[in-house]
Order: C-alpha cells, then sequence, then structure tokens
C-alpha cells in the first residue's frame, strides 16, 4: 500500500508525527528519517467505498499538550469515519462520528475551547467536535465551502483548481 504522507503535526521531541492517508497509518518520523508506525487504522468492509476517492482516507492529524494526537479517518461506512484519538501507551478509538458521505481532510485545535475543527471536502462542511469526544455538529456549511464547479488537480507538491467552461479572462491566466 502507497504510504502518501498527508498531513504532520510536530512532536517536542523535534519529529513529527505523520498521517499515511492511503496506507491508513499514524507514524512517527524522526529527524534522521527513521519512521515507526504509532497506529493502524481499521479496514473497512470490502464493498464500502470512501466519497470520491474510493478508498480509505486518513486525512489531517493534530496533537494536543498532553501528547493526544487526533486525526481524521474516511472510510465510506458509518461505522468508521469520524475523528479519531491516540492517546500516549494506548490503541486509537474513534472519539466522534461523521457521516458516511463525509471526506474529513483539514484539522485544527483550539486548545481555548477544547474544539476540533473538521474540514469535510465533500459535505461543504466545517464540523466542530469536542477534543474529549462527542457528537460533531455542523460549525460552517455551504456558502463559500460549496463548490466552485472547477476540478481539483494535483502534480505532487503543487495543486489548482481549473475551471469548468470556457475560458474567461479571469479564468485564462497562467
Amino acid at each position: 500500500m502507497e504510504q502518501l504522507p498527508k498531513n504532520i503535526a510536530l512532536l517536542p521531541d523535534a519529529s513529527v508525527a505523520a498521517t499515511f492517508a492511503l496506507a491508513r497509518q499514524v507514524v512517527r518520523i524522526s529527524q534522521n528519517g527513521i519512521v515507526e508506525t504509532l497506529a493502524d487504522l481499521p479496514t473497512p468492509a470490502a464493498d464500502v467505498k470512501t466519497p470520491v476517492l474510493g478508498t480509505p482516507f486518513l486525512g489531517g492529524i493534530v496533537r494536543a499538550d498532553d501528547g493526544t494526537l487526533h486525526f481524521n479517518y474516511a472510510t465510506g461506512s458509518d461505522d468508521l469515519t469520524g475523528v479519531w484519538q491516540l492517546s500516549p501507551g494506548e490503541t486509537p478509538r474513534r472519539i466522534a462520528a461523521l457521516p458516511a458521505t463525509a471526506l474529513p481532510n483539514g484539522l485544527a485545535l483550539d486548545p481555548s475551547s477544547g474544539n476540533l475543527y473538521v474540514a469535510d471536502s465533500v459535505l461543504s462542511t466545517i464540523w466542530r467536535v469536542p477534543a474529549g469526544g462527542g457528537t460533531a455538529t455542523a460549525w460552517v456549511t455551504g456558502g463559500p465551502l460549496a463548490p466552485t464547479g472547477g476540478t481539483w488537480a494535483s502534480t505532487g507538491s503543487r495543486s489548482t483548481t481549473v475551471p469548468s467552461g470556457p475560458p474567461t479572462p479571469t479564468t485564462a491566466r497562467c
């Protein structure tokens, strides 16, 4: 399985915790490049497909002051899609469910409120989740988060949105 590093969170020892998006792994990468697996996320049923991607996707990751890691996992299934937590010395567990139709991608932690904020790339929603676990609530939805009608494209380290339709003075710029 391709590792495809997706997101990182800095650790106190100058290493990073990273999500391997398609390998369903959370890892620690030391300054000298040694990779240690911290968690393998469960495999969904074979007939379940993640929205848009068709394969399980491990997205954003953040680290709380106590060393707990939070990360997003999308599988296309009600039992696995959501925000997960890995506390030091424990196994990963889902702390908040998100809809099976969601594609949770970016993640931010607000330490002052104790909330996590999840950017959902498919449902055009930012979800708010208590960092200790609980119900995800739509914090912002639609409006400026709605798709623009373009096609997202990536060439490795660079990505862009390519507008649909004929070129206009605005879309024809390079």
